[in-house]
């Protein structure tokens, strides 16, 4: 997942660009508002995660990750398996805005790893990575509707939740 930026480092390098998991569904308001948001590198963060999660998962806890931003909303933590609700301030929506300048800090540290280590990685993994490196995440919190679509069950609750 990771790697595959690399492919598209050319046109990162030149553009702004969101970078989003192809089995999500958004509204085109949200992706206006993570053009416009602050930061070389922007994620937004779904402040109502946890009805989303009961309603595909049942237990909330199953699915989810950590994640923690501080009061200006930089990113603080994610992607860890949380051992209870208090360790989710909002959920990873799969989708990352990079200015050129933000691909350049993501590319130069993970042009420190071995090849290996970047094929492990996913998104969340990237962006825990990012933090502990000091480069800025700034989260957007949002309650827009969204959904990730990864079962039959998912895309019923999609077409219901855009209906």
């Amino acid at each position: 997942m990771v790697l595959s930026l690399f492919l598209a480092s050319e046109w990162l390098e030149t553009e702004d660009t969101i970078v989003a998991y192809g089995d999500i569904v958004v509204p085109p308001a949200l992706l206006k508002s993570v053009s416009a948001a602050a930061g070389e590198i922007c994620i937004p963060v779904d402040l109502r995660w946890q009805g989303l999660w009961e309603k595909r998962f049942g237990d909330p806890l199953i699915d989810s990750e950590t994640m923690a931003y501080d009061p200006s909303f930089n990113l603080t933590e994610i992607g860890n398996h949380p051992r209870s609700l208090e360790q989710v301030q909002a959920q990873f929506m799969g989708m990352v805005r990079l200015t050129p300048s933000g691909w350049g800090q993501l590319r130069a540290m993970l042009g420190k790893l071995h090849l290996d280590d970047i094929l492990r990685l996913d998104f969340t993994a990237m962006l825990s990575l990012a933090v502990k490196e000091g480069i800025n995440v700034v989260c957007l919190p949002t309650s827009e509707i969204w959904c990730e679509v990864d079962s039959e069950t998912d895309l019923q609750l999609a077409n219901q939740l855009f209906a």
